[in-house]
């Protein structure tokens, strides 16, 4: 990362919003988990992932 910093490699707009939006969702997250039962939270992130392979196999073609 130093080396990045030091040629000047480094997207600081982009560090920043996805820094922020690391932070909230692990926030966001943490709050959610303890809430839901934990089969039912498998079932969303399966659910997730599943969209986003589709949506990810679907820009190959």
């Amino acid at each position: 990362m130093l080396g990045h910093i030091i040629n000047n490699e480094v997207d600081y707009l982009t560090l920043t919003v996805m820094g922020s939006a690391a932070m909230i969702g692990g926030y966001m997250g943490a709050k959610f988990t303890n809430k839901l039962n934990v089969e039912k939270l498998k079932m969303i992130i399966g659910i997730v992932l599943v969209i986003v392979a589709l949506f990810m196999f679907s820009r190959l073609v």
